[in-house]
């Protein structure tokens, strides 16, 4: 090959290559990026649905430890129910899983202490007449709202994991961050729906034995959805 044809070889070489390639490449490193990219993921629509779950949770908590402390008030355990109200309103103040935490740890041991020390016979018949539906009702509202939230964290868990394996690393922490509120949810309401049915029956039983009226399931249900939208 003459060197005259080389050059003419070497230079249409680069003019293919210089018109072709940049239409080859730049299609190539579209898809790369949508490789990269993944399938899109609704990360805050599951963010909004931990939010929910969450917010399920903190009224069923404050609503049983709002029963709690007005039997402790009127049984005399002063103390106990002063710790309860700040509980509640360290909840209310600053939302989280600390605080949150804090607050159903300190009503389930509250009502186990009520019901092991016989607290409901130390209550005035008067008192009980004042307090005991509204305190039935708040326990009733409580297990509704947790029975919600129990049921939507596994899913909730579920999607999240699905997620993460598809998310781009920018999303991985707050999905991290609906997976902990899921797990979350799932380890520490049942623990408390078991607080909350046996100190409800104790309730329930002590207003018959007294002759105390007290709010029917469907109140209870229509209730829940009322503070559920609050």
């Amino acid at each position: 090959m003459t060197r005259g044809v080389r050059v003419v070889t070497v230079v249409g070489l680069f003019f293919v290559l210089g018109f072709f390639w940049p239409q080859v490449g730049s299609a190539q490193f579209r898809d790369f990026l949508k490789k990269k990219e993944g399938p899109k993921v609704d990360v805050d629509g599951l963010s909004s649905r931990a939010e929910a779950v969450k917010k399920q949770v903190e009224k069923a908590s404050i609503s049983f430890a709002e029963a709690v402390m007005d039997i402790q008030e009127a049984s005399g355990k002063k103390e106990q129910a002063a710790i309860m109200r700040q509980n509640i309103a360290n909840v209310k103040s600053k939302p989280g899983q600390e605080n949150l935490k804090v607050l159903m740890r300190s009503v389930n041991e509250g009502a186990a202490d009520i019901e092991k020390t016989n607290s409901l016979a130390q209550i005035s018949d008067a008192d009980a007449k004042k307090i005991m539906g509204t305190s039935i009702l708040k326990v009733g509202v409580g297990g509704v709202l947790d029975g919600n939230a129990a049921k939507m964290a596994p899913p909730l868990v579920k999607d999240a994991q699905e997620a993460l394996k598809q998310a781009p690393v920018t999303s991985a922490g707050k999905i991290k961050d609906v997976i902990d509120v899921g797990q979350f949810v799932s380890q520490e309401v049942p623990p408390q729906v078991v607080s909350m049915d046996t100190f409800g029956a104790t309730l329930i039983n002590y207003a018959k034995t007294k002759g105390i009226p007290y709010p029917s399931p469907e109140e209870i249900a229509q209730k829940a959805k009322m503070v559920e939208k609050e």
